[in-house]
């Protein structure tokens, strides 16, 4: 016979990580918020929040970010800036790849830089906004827009950069993400004003197979490592007269 002190059913206590965020009103002040305790960091950089940008490394050591005609990386051991980078990348999202090889810039239109020497191998000049990497790092899906509407585009980095856009029937793409195997898109559209639409999207058949469309809109959506939930949010805009409700992940 044998014996635990621990029978396994206790609660665990919860990981300690940092989220980092920005506020605009105090435009040089970031901010680091400790899951497992509540606390909130503050620390102060040279650049302004609201055009800089602010991307993680994947090892959570790094945070860069995109000053006009640059790009900084802070120490997050010390929260200083330990080099700046010339660049002619552009725009208020800053993203490293899962793999710690690319980091996107997306603003004014989509620029991915080597993160070793910090050059630019892709850019496309429409305006393109809300990029996610997939888990691997080898795929980059994100919205654009473009003079014919709006259209989510996936630039397959393995392949030399191959770019390929896709419009959907029911809505303007806010943003796209994509499951672990890159079979099935997770695509939030906007059909108008409040009102938006959640598809999954078949990529090998090129069609919908699952729609639901709610309101308010202009939210995030994020997939969970596993790969077997997706979740999205509902915040609404300034001029909606919808209600926010509450809602629960949709399982995959």
């Amino acid at each position: 016979m044998g014996g635990c002190e621990d029978k396994g059913v206790n609660p665990r206590p919860a990981k300690d990580y940092r989220v980092y965020f920005a506020d605009a009103d105090h435009p040089y002040t970031y901010y680091a918020y400790h899951t497992a305790t509540g606390v909130v960091d503050s620390f102060t950089l040279p650049y302004e929040s609201w055009r800089a940008g602010l991307g993680i490394s994947p090892d959570g050591k790094t945070m860069y970010l995109n000053p006009p005609g640059r790009i900084a990386e802070v120490s997050l051991d010390s929260y200083c800036v330990t080099a700046e980078h010339p660049t002619e990348a552009a725009g208020r999202e800053v993203i490293a790849s899962p793999d710690a090889r690319h980091l996107a810039v997306i603003g004014s239109g989509l620029f991915i830089l080597d993160i070793t020497d910090f050059s630019i191998v892709y850019r496309n000049t429409d305006y393109a906004f809300n990029g996610r990497f997939s888990p691997d790092g080898s795929n980059l899906l994100c919205a654009g827009s473009d003079s014919a509407g709006r259209y989510a585009m996936e630039v397959d980095i393995g392949s030399g950069f191959r770019e390929r856009k896709v419009r959907f029937q029911n809505g303007g793409p806010w943003m796209v993400v994509s499951d672990r195997t890159g079979k099935k898109w997770f695509a939030y559209l906007m059909i108008y004003n409040d009102l938006s639409l959640f598809e999954v999207y078949d990529v090998l058949g090129d069609s919908a197979t699952f729609e639901y469309v709610f309101a308010p809109g202009h939210g995030d959506m994020v997939l969970t490592p596993d790969g077997r939930y997706l979740a999205f949010s509902q915040p609404g805009r300034l001029n909606s007269d919808v209600p926010a409700p509450v809602t629960s992940p949709f399982s995959m």
